[in-house]
C-alpha cells in the first residue's frame, strides 16, 4: 500500500466522518424544532382547556341562584 493511498483512504474517511456529523447535527436540530413544536402544542391545549374551565365556572356562577342559608339558633 503506497503513502498515497492511504492518504486518500484517510481522506475518504474525513468526508464520510464530516457528512454523518453533519447529518447528525440536522437531525438534532429538527428534533429540537420537533420538541419545541410539541411544546408549544401542549401549552396551547392547555390554554384551551384552562380558558374554556374558567367560562364554565364563570357561566356556572351567573346561572346558579344564590342560596339564602339561615342558621336556627
Amino acid at each position: 500500500m503506497y503513502i498515497g493511498d492511504l492518504i486518500e483512504s484517510s481522506l475518504q474517511i474525513l468526508v464520510e466522518a464530516s457528512k454523518i456529523g453533519l447529518l447528525v447535527k440536522i437531525l438534532v436540530i429538527k428534533s429540537h424544532h420537533f420538541w419545541l413544536d410539541a411544546e408549544h402544542l401542549q401549552e396551547t391545549i392547555q390554554n384551551t382547556l384552562s380558558a374554556s374551565l374558567l367560562k364554565t365556572s364563570i357561566a356556572r356562577t351567573l346561572v346558579t341562584p344564590p342560596v339564602l342559608v339561615t342558621h336556627l339558633v
